[in-house]
């Protein structure tokens, strides 16, 4: 078979459309069906819904029948992330790539108030070129030492002029690798090395496959934490569909990023520096980290 035409909107005239929470809305959403027409056919399979608290969710589209095309999987998350009731009334606007920006109003016609669980603190200065963000090196299982693997130290989603000149910064210091090497725990968790590259960006890629064992890291709060400090650091996580290392179609990729800079600020992270993420805590409302941090 081959590959499905990517969604293109042939009436940028009609680039939004509104759903108002009525009945059983929390297993799946019908897209209106004039909506879809407008698509030709290639209304996409996956949509990314963002909303204005800085979250986003990937929901599954389910064809059921000519033009009848509902949000699905992931869709019952979306609405209880969103706190969503009857007579909810939702605007989804279509950007580009397979994703809309939701607006969501209550019944009483106002703007609904959904908690921004991820804070950012306002007053953040820039970052210095000395900080850096963190690329992904590898999934670390739970009973095994920190394993880097070479094929998942170059960035990810980035054109090739802006990681060309950052890219000798990618290993991470041989003594941090090896203090890293050595860590051991019974609960989950992956590990990142800091490089150059985006240093300025203020993010780090979270291992496909950890997010694959736990989905929740989209729709609860992410807490931070360090040994040395009983200070908490509430960061946002993200998922986008960004290009293959390959260069060979794209991916879905998560980053963790809003407060990340402030974390990596406070605790003086460096390239070379190697992070180790254990999850320690996960409840109905949040997931914790105990970073680890190797120099």
């Amino acid at each position: 078979m081959g590959r499905p035409r990517p969604a293109r909107l042939h009436n940028q005239n009609c680039e939004s459309f509104f759903k108002v929470m009525v009945g059983d809305f929390l297993k799946k959403m019908l897209v209106p069906i004039a909506f879809v027409r407008r698509f030709h056919g290639t209304f996409p399979q996956e949509v990314l819904l963002d909303c204005p608290t800085g979250r986003s969710w990937w929901i599954g589209v389910v064809k059921d029948g000519p033009d009848r095309m509902y949000c699905q999987r992931g869709w019952k998350e979306f609405a209880q992330g969103n706190s969503l009731k009857v007579g909810d009334f939702l605007v989804f606007r279509y950007a580009r790539n397979s994703k809309f920006d939701v607006e969501i109003y209550e019944k009483s016609g106002c703007l609904k108030e959904v908690s921004a669980i991820f804070e950012e603190p306002s007053d953040r200065p820039a970052m210095k070129t000395e900080d850096c963000s963190l690329d992904e090196i590898t999934v670390v299982p739970a009973v095994h030492p920190f394993t880097p693997s070479p094929d998942n130290m170059s960035t990810q989603g980035r054109d090739t002029k802006d990681s060309q000149p950052r890219r000798r910064m990618q290993r991470p210091d041989p003594v941090a690798r090896e203090q890293a090497n050595k860590f051991n725990s019974n609960r989950p968790f992956f590990g990142v090395a800091l490089s150059a590259s985006g240093f300025n960006r203020g993010h780090v890629n979270v291992p496909a496959s950890f997010c694959k064992k736990f989905p929740e890291l989209h729709s609860k709060q992410l807490k931070l934490r360090t040994a040395s400090s009983s200070k908490v650091w509430a960061v946002s996580c993200k998922s986008y569909l960004g290009r293959r290392k390959d260069r060979k179609g794209s991916a879905m990729q998560t980053r963790v990023h809003g407060a990340w800079a402030r974390f990596a600020r406070d605790n003086e992270l460096r390239v070379g520096n190697v992070c180790v993420f254990e999850l320690v805590d996960r409840n109905s409302h949040e997931v914790v980290f105990k970073v680890h941090i190797f120099r």
